[in-house]
């Protein structure tokens, strides 16, 4: 949420695109603009002749472009029509841009991403899954059209406005149902033995993405897989279920591990659940100045020590929100540093019939921290091993050596046993170790950090009951049962 007063005097922002349109042999071209309301300031359209008089050479290096196509036109092996060559111009600058900035040759792939990320879609409202029989409604969002029309839960689709979806992708069928607010669709399901046809009104369905409970007996989880429209009521919603589930709830656990990101906006406003009235939630950079600062306006509405969840795949929005709670002490970041896509992009319709998104901001933390190509860095790290990782530790070491012999070790002293726990331990992340088999000192300084994090005697012996707890962290770590680290940490923490 904008804070209005900050905004008041801040430079109108100008988002401007150069279409090139060929006339005959030269060149014409106009700058497009369009309002963004998510925006600080208004518009601003500035007349070609403006443009020109910025660059005197935009109009030669045009003239090389024409001669170009000219050229391939009459030279390129095989057929290619001026269109085609166009839009691999229109293309090629914004790729010379960043990976996030796209044109879309088809306005509707730029509408389509827009809806996505939004989570805002004109559809049915209906969960399709896929099995050995086709195409099934598992399931309906929220007061979904497609279950006002008669559609039920178990129906497989045949066919959506007379296409047959038999052999169809869950993608090309769901993009079938989906179309213009208001539109009419007519599905064609079998039930049963029966095949019914159906006429259903697309409608705005809103994406959910907030599942909570409670873990153990008073600490509160939720989960946020994506930054959508209605992200923030969600994460409203749930925590009112959970206060009423838990009423002496002490502490909640947000886990946004492996969230993408998706509205700004969104993020901003769960974020300011959080927050009290006036902390600056995060700010737009452009070119080295910051043009607008969002700051809580609600007041904070979840008020118990929080943990937030993150790793390397929490990107885009879902970083907004993590970095504005960290940076205002308002939770305890527990994972891996996030992806590190600090940036805003907005979809642009063009009078060619063509869309674009462009990149136009950077985000900033509340303390002015670059989260683009760096990330949040969290208050503890803790890496939770994937499968791999483990293979390659495993690989790194060799065969595991037994500890079946009956002595313990101490500082100085070796024997297999040592040799055995000195590979279980760089597999348990103390990477620093040389499997000697000798009880060195950094063996013995790794085994009593061991010894403390298991709860046991931390005084630097590889006793007994420490070789049976690595061969048990072991079997955790390679056998099966998942270990997530970054969730015990973050129970730990409440408790």
């Amino acid at each position: 949420m904008f804070n209005q007063k900050k905004l008041r005097g801040i430079a109108i922002i100008l988002i401007w695109i150069l279409v090139i349109a060929l006339v005959i042999s030269t060149f014409s071209f106009m700058v497009f603009a369009q309002s963004d309301p998510n925006a600080p300031g208004g518009q601003r359209v500035f007349a070609a002749q403006d443009v020109l008089e910025e660059s005197g050479e935009i109009p030669g290096d045009l003239k090389t472009l024409e001669d170009l196509i000219r050229f391939i036109e009459e030279n390129y092996v095989d057929e290619i029509s001026r269109q085609e060559l166009m839009n691999g111009a229109y293309q090629g600058v914004l790729e010379s841009l960043d990976p996030y900035s796209v044109y879309y040759v088809a306005a509707e792939d730029g509408e389509s991403f827009s809806q996505v990320a939004s989570g805002v879609i004109y559809g049915l409202g209906v969960q399709l899954v896929k099995d050995e029989q086709g195409i099934k409604i598992a399931d309906f969002y929220g007061n979904s059209s497609g279950e006002r029309a008669g559609l039920a839960i178990g129906d497989y689709i045949v066919s959506i406005d007379g296409v047959s979806v038999m052999d169809a992708s869950l993608t090309e069928a769901t993009e079938l149902l989906r179309g213009d607010l208001g539109s009419v669709v007519h599905v064609q399901v079998r039930r049963g033995e029966e095949n019914l046809t159906f006429q259903a009104v697309r409608a705005k369905v809103l994406l959910h993405s907030v599942t909570a409970g409670i873990v153990g007996e008073d600490i509160g989880y939720m989960s946020i897989s994506n930054f959508y429209e209605a992200t923030d009521g969600d994460v409203r919603a749930m925590w009112e279920a959970i206060q009423e589930e838990c009423p002496q709830v002490k502490g909640l656990v947000v886990d946004i591990r492996d969230n993408p990101g998706g509205l700004v906006n969104a993020a901003v406003r769960t974020a300011d659940l959080f927050l009290d009235q006036g902390k600056a939630i995060m700010h737009y950079e452009k070119r080295g100045e910051i043009i607008a600062t969002f700051e809580a306006t609600e007041g904070m509405e979840i008020d118990v020590p929080t943990v937030v969840l993150v790793n390397e795949n929490t990107a885009s929005a879902a970083e907004i929100f993590a970095a504005a709670l960290k940076d205002h002490h308002a939770a305890t970041v527990v994972g891996d540093t996030t992806y590190g896509k600090g940036a805003a992009q907005v979809v642009y319709s063009l009078e060619n019939g063509a869309s674009l998104k462009l990149t136009v901001y950077h985000f900033l933390s509340p303390e002015g921290n670059l989260i683009h190509q760096v990330g949040v860095s969290p208050d503890i790290t803790i890496h939770n091993s994937s499968e791999a990782e483990v293979e390659e530790k495993l690989h790194s070491v060799g065969t595991l050596a037994p500890m079946s012999e009956e002595k313990k070790y101490g500082r100085g002293e070796s024997g297999l046993n040592v040799f055995g726990a000195q590979q279980r331990l760089i597999i348990l992340g103390e990477s620093a170790l040389v499997p000697t088999g000798k009880m060195d000192e950094e063996t013995f300084r790794a085994v009593e950090r061991f010894q403390e994090k298991e709860g046991l005697y931390p005084y630097g012996v590889l006793d007994y009951a420490t070789m049976e707890a690595l061969e048990e962290a072991i079997a955790m770590e390679i056998f099966g049962a998942e270990r997530d680290d970054q969730f015990y940490k973050a129970i730990e923490l409440l408790q």
